[in-house]
């Protein structure tokens, strides 16, 4: 065998070999990232499950502590629902395995058992010995230092369970990296084997110039490919991607027309978020999914002869050949890339490139819908689609420092379905969601756009209303509670009854200046509102009008 066929099948077979580990290394970093979102998939319902737990022993403590002011035969009911929840839940809860830490574990449940002990310790002395009795028990705060050691060790254990995840998505962000630097090292790797190769064959056959150029043009795209790939890893928002992909689409494709649409989140249009070439006004923004043969198939479509293949409705001009990509992400199609030339003598050449770029960019697409899915479940309440309680924590605490800067004010109003457990007994519990759900909605239609809807907890809501008077603020609960009865569900088939609401107001700075305890006295107002007779506005009232009662 000639010395130089020899030193080109070795180079050859060491560009194999590179090419093997190349993907070999991809398929590791691929079911790496696979495990880690089984990772936060599980840390989010481990999370889930813990907040549903505290939400309903807190709904449990509230509950029979209105008892013990009030001996509301009504609250003794709720108390008793609540507890069969913090049994259930807490079940489920030791189930877990929350944060790695069996002890933390064992300790949050430990001290809910003795919170709820207590409960029963109090319901028996308001029972036996009255509200006086009842009152000092509660003025020893035991329960208070237990619920504040329930916080402290609940916050620890979701920390721990954040920072798991945390390390777990360093990991795998630091094995991203290290793959992009071994794909620079191989491409680099590769093009001075590809050289040498040109080098050997420069010498044998005439064809040596049209191989240099192509060796040299292979060159060129491996570095852009590279390039392109490290812009697409840095990008955080769609928008970044479809920048980062206009500008080396570009150069990549020289003399050809493209665009990239990304789908919107209602799923029935596709926005163009990129064009570039001379006839981008050709392309029609925006396109719906089934105007796309790529779209409707999952995989490339090409159209080489425009006469005799199936043509895309979103691309109108006869006389060009043509490719459409899917953006694949998590299994599911978040955009297009669409390639228009005149020559179809390229066509092939560009297919295989496009859709080497079209891995990329999806596989930048999946990771950004990923930190926007996690940002989304950590402020949103999964039912419903308002704020949390976290949210609601974090937001207070600008909102009152904007107010006292901007000498402003701003409101508070909590709403509570009235009758909710008995709804939820009469038609199921798939009826009282609709219920929220359908009432989130109802909500988001009396706000502003500054305005901050939240699920408080339960069936109880919090509506934040920046800059409004305690005046606006009465005025606006009562228009909810008023038209609340024209709010009608059908469910199964069957028309549900209508429902109403007990509201309570307070304001800053009417009613003091810190956040907290303008909710507080809100949440009163509520329950003052629902011993009154539910169905009804009731405004906390002002300091000085509490101090003269």
């Amino acid at each position: 065998m000639p010395t130089f066929q020899r030193k080109l099948l070795i180079m050859l077979g060491l560009a194999l070999a590179i090419v093997s580990m190349t993907a070999a290394a991809v398929m590791y970093n691929a079911r790496q990232e696979a495990q880690t979102e089984q990772l936060v998939h599980q840390s989010g319902s481990r999370i889930t499950i813990l907040d549903n737990l505290l939400a309903s022993l807190f709904e449990a403590e509230s509950s029979q502590r209105a008892f013990a002011a009030s001996r509301d035969a009504l609250f003794i009911n709720e108390h008793r629902q609540e507890r069969d929840d913090v049994e259930r839940l807490l079940a489920a809860f030791q189930q877990q395995d929350f944060a790695g830490d069996p002890a933390l574990t064992t300790q949050l449940a430990e001290l809910i058992e003795q919170r709820t002990a207590l409960m029963d310790e109090l319901l028996l002395v308001s029972q036996e010995q009255g509200t006086v009795a009842a009152a000092q028990m509660i003025a020893s705060y035991e329960g208070k230092r237990i619920m504040d050691r329930i916080r402290d060790v609940s916050s620890r254990m979701v920390q721990a369970e954040r920072g798991r995840m945390d390390r777990k998505l360093l990991e795998s962000e630091r094995l991203s990296q290290r793959l992009q630097r071994w794909v620079v090292l191989a491409g680099l790797i590769n093009s001075l084997l590809l050289v040498g190769a040109f080098l050997l064959i420069r010498r044998e056959a005439q064809r040596s110039e049209n191989l240099v150029e192509q060796l040299r043009q292979t060159s060129s795209e491996v570095t852009l490919v590279n390039q392109l790939s490290s812009g697409l890893q840095s990008c955080e928002t769609r928008e970044d991607t479809a920048a980062v992909l206009q500008h080396y689409m570009q150069r990549l494709f020289p003399g050809m027309t493209g665009g990239l649409y990304l789908m919107r989140g209602s799923r029935n249009l596709l926005q163009l978020a990129a064009a570039w070439g001379e006839e981008a006004d050709h392309l029609v923004d925006p396109i719906e999914p089934q105007q796309c043969w790529a779209l409707r198939m999952g995989h490339t479509h090409q159209t080489s002869d425009p006469d005799k293949a199936l043509r895309c409705q979103h691309w109108p001009d006869l006389h060009h050949a043509y490719l459409c990509l899917p953006l694949l992400a998590q299994g599911e199609i978040v955009g297009m890339l669409h390639l228009s030339l005149r020559d179809k003598g390229k066509l092939e050449e560009a297919q295989r490139l496009a859709e080497l770029l079209s891995t990329h960019a999806a596989a930048a697409m999946a990771g950004i819908l990923l930190r926007e899915a996690l940002h989304h479940q950590s402020v949103r309440d999964p039912l419903t689609g308002l704020f949390n309680r976290r949210y609601l924590e974090e937001t207070m605490e600008r909102e009152q420092l904007r107010a006292k800067r901007n000498k402003s004010g701003f409101g508070l109003i909590m709403l509570d379905v009235d009758h909710f457990k008995r709804f939820n007994d009469d038609y199921g519990h798939q009826a009282g969601d609709l219920l929220l759900k359908e009432l989130s909605q109802y909500l988001r239609r009396y706000i502003r756009g500054e305005d901050i809807p939240c699920r408080y907890g339960g069936e109880e809501f919090l509506l934040v209303l920046p800059g409004a008077t305690l005046e606006q603020c009465r005025e606006r609960g009562e228009e909810i509670r008023r038209n609340l009865a024209g709010l009608q569900l059908d469910f199964q088939g069957q028309r549900l009854p209508s429902v109403t609401a007990s509201i309570g107001v307070a304001a800053y700075p009417d009613h003091g200046e810190e956040w907290q305890g303008i909710q507080h006295l809100a949440d009163k107002a509520l329950y003052q509102a629902k011993r009154s007779g539910r169905n009804q506005v009731n405004v906390a009232p002002l300091p000085s009008t509490a101090d003269e009662k």
